[in-house]
């Protein structure tokens, strides 16, 4: 094997190697670029979520107090519950 062969052998080696290193970078920054436009979106959502309930304060107590009455019903429900198998 002479010294031309050998250096063919190499680049033919390296510029494989390098082509298939450019592709796995190509991937590898669509992949990245598709995370970063997913973070970005949630934290879009979370913000207007936040300027919502800064802008309408009212909408907020509404909510929460809907959700505690909806909790405190459960709870006397179940209350009642347990007595009425207790007495059947």
């Amino acid at each position: 094997m002479s010294l031309e062969n050998i250096f063919y052998i190499m680049a033919i080696f390296y510029m494989t190697l390098g082509i298939i290193i450019l592709i796995a970078l190509v991937i590898a920054v669509f992949y990245i670029k598709k995370k970063i436009e997913e973070f970005e979106k949630i934290f879009q959502e979370k913000m207007d979520i936040i300027s919502n309930m800064a802008n309408h304060p009212g909408e907020v107590a509404v909510g929460l107090g809907a959700a505690v009455a909806e909790a405190a019903v459960g709870k006397i429900k179940g209350v009642f519950d347990k007595k009425r198998k207790k007495k059947s």
